[in-house]
């Protein structure tokens, strides 16, 4: 056991990521309250100021990082920013909380809006070393936010096109600078799902390749190279019709190819990928979150392999769309535009975090995930015959002992799983309370059970 968590705590420090374990991020933003409209960024995120007493909400709620990507950047490389910046790290210290940043230190950086639609200009590139070396030594400093779902572009594409703050070689030069500078936190990048192919590359682009799988392992692969953690969202319910909340909740059918890719380029290239939780209401598209919906997402990430959980989103906005397809409503969050909590959403994410997915996300950190596959009704194999309905069943070692899981792949139906307790040591419920068991064991939708295996 020594020499497997040495040889993990070395892995780690190698790729410039703390040994720290498994995190629960707030996918985002803090703001600092001396901010006025007028110097906000013009994603539409709200003016309202952040207290104290907003840091420490989300640390109640079980969150240990915190996601400041829109934080500093009206700040720029200057005193104001700087000003923002330690103030915000200051104020997560004293929560308990971590902050990955975007710290503004890239001069002349400003966003445009052109219809409902945004276009960049960026101006001399440099970066303030000794800045950087001041936010590197605080203890709450987790990471460095560059962008959020970048493109496969390349500078001669993307110059009269959109955002051009997301093709490949605007964030290879940014994660390059701060990596020379500071590598020992992590330089954060946020991918698309594969369903966005037509965010990730230009479809007239003789980039876009004919397999639409062969092409997303590429941009994860190439993205997954600069960064020291591989991330990613896809937001798997949505309505069955477009526009009509009644019409049922489904699954989007790319979420576990995605998540099959992440995983195989993260293991190739041994580096912690992390996905998403997301609890956000989406006007026509995605429907209020529940704890089915919850332990699905939240479930499914672990038994791949993903080493943290982030969720999106913290307050409710609206937003214009980055791809220019128009105002996002995000509604339903945790917190409305003012910072002021929506009780109910509040209450079943911090109680899922403590009950849950904290210990559950404990657990499967230092495991190593052998095979992972969704099976359909009816799967049988050495431990388990005839599961009722379609799961997500895991393999997995964890310090020498191995284990399945098996996860109900449904939101609808209950989940009926006949294990053969003489292969089988032990039963661990969603809280990793053992569970006495003679018989078949019942899941309702989205939830997840372990078998310790002999």
């Amino acid at each position: 056991m020594k020499r497997s968590c040495f040889f993990i705590l070395s892995l780690l420090l190698v790729m410039g990521v703390r040994a720290d374990g498994f995190h629960i991020i707030s996918w985002h933003e803090p703001y600092y309250e001396g901010l006025s409209k007028k110097n906000l960024d013009n994603y539409g995120a709200n003016q309202y100021g952040v207290k104290q007493s907003f840091y420490e909400t989300l640390s109640k709620a079980g969150f240990d990082v915190v996601m400041g990507d829109l934080c500093t950047n009206q700040g720029t490389d200057n005193g104001t920013g700087r000003k923002i910046g330690l103030e915000v790290l200051n104020r997560c210290q004293k929560a308990g909380l971590q902050l990955i940043m975007s710290v503004g230190m890239f001069q002349n950086t400003q966003a445009k809006e052109t219809g409902n639609q945004y276009r960049y200009t960026d101006g001399k590139l440099e970066i303030s070393k000794q800045w950087l070396a001041t936010l590197a030594k605080h203890p709450a400093l987790y990471g460095y936010f560059i962008t959020d779902e970048p493109f496969m572009y390349t500078y001669s594409v993307v110059k009269s096109s959109l955002n051009s703050n997301k093709n490949f070689d605007w964030v290879k030069e940014r994660v390059s600078l701060y990596n020379r500078c500071d590598n020992t936190h992590v330089v954060y990048v946020n991918l698309v799902s594969s369903e966005a192919t037509h965010i990730a590359y230009n479809k007239s682009s003789p980039m876009l390749l004919i397999n639409k799988m062969q092409q997303y392992e590429k941009y994860v692969s190439d993205f997954g190279n600069l960064t020291n953690v591989i991330s990613f969202d896809c937001y798997p319910f949505v309505y069955s019709v477009a526009g009509q909340p009644n019409s049922g909740i489904t699954m989007k059918k790319d979420w576990l190819p995605s998540l099959e890719v992440v995983r195989n380029v993260s293991n190739r290239q041994s580096k912690p990928f992390w996905g998403f939780i997301c609890i956000t209401k989406r006007e026509g598209i995605r429907p209020e979150t529940d704890i089915k919906q919850l332990r699905l997402q939240g479930f499914v990430n672990l038994v791949y392999g993903a080493k943290a959980i982030q969720y999106f989103k913290l307050k409710e906005s609206t937003n214009y769309a980055s791809d220019g397809s128009g105002l996002e409503k995000f509604q339903n969050c945790m917190m409305k535009k003012d910072g002021s909590l929506i009780k109910k959403i509040y209450k079943l994410v911090s109680q899922f975090n403590e009950k849950e997915l904290r210990p559950m996300g404990d657990f499967f950190y230092p495991a190593k995930i052998e095979n992972v596959d969704k099976k359909d009704s009816g799967y049988s194999d050495t431990y388990f015959s005839n599961v009722s309905g379609e799961s997500i069943v895991s393999y997995f070692t964890r310090f020498n002992q191995r284990y399945a899981a098996i996860v109900n792949y449904s939101y609808y139906h209950n989940l009926v799983v006949n294990p053969n307790l003489s292969k089988i040591s032990e039963v661990l419920n969603h809280s990793l309370q053992p569970q006495k068991t003679s018989e078949a064991v019942i899941l309702t939708p989205g939830d997840m059970i372990i078998f310790k295996l002999k």
